[in-house]
């Protein structure tokens, strides 16, 4: 892996902070597609904040978005976030708290029409 300076990851963890702010967070089962392909059904929307989050040493952190309903029953592996204009931004992995993805929920397995928290949310940038 590349190392780079803190700066350049503090600069490339901003950036994606001011793209995915006011924008969505959608949940999905299955693999993830080709960067910005075809989803699928959508099984959950969370709305982000503006700023979405905070960024230290390497690290964009998330305000947790507020509780979303489940619309569709399945297991949440992978997470896409648009900006508030509905365009790709990025693709990122979920699971359930202390599971390791990037996305952290309450449960990743998910049933129609019961609310849903978002427990952790945060990206690395480089070698942090």
């Amino acid at each position: 892996m590349p190392n780079y300076d803190l700066s350049l990851r503090n600069a490339r963890m901003s950036a994606v902070n001011d793209a995915v702010s006011g924008g969505k967070l959608f949940l999905y089962a299955g693999s993830k597609p080709a960067p910005g392909g075809n989803p699928g059904t959508t099984l959950a929307t969370f709305d982000l904040k503006n700023p979405a989050g905070n960024v230290s040493n390497g690290k964009l952190t998330f305000t947790d978005p507020a509780d979303a309903t489940v619309s569709a029953s399945g297991t949440a592996q992978w997470a896409r976030m648009t900006n508030s204009s509905g365009d790709w931004v990025i693709d990122l992995t979920v699971s359930k708290a202390g599971g390791g993805g990037e996305i952290q929920l309450s449960t990743n397995v998910l049933e129609s029409g019961v609310d849903l928290s978002v427990t952790g949310l945060s990206i690395t940038e480089g070698d942090a």
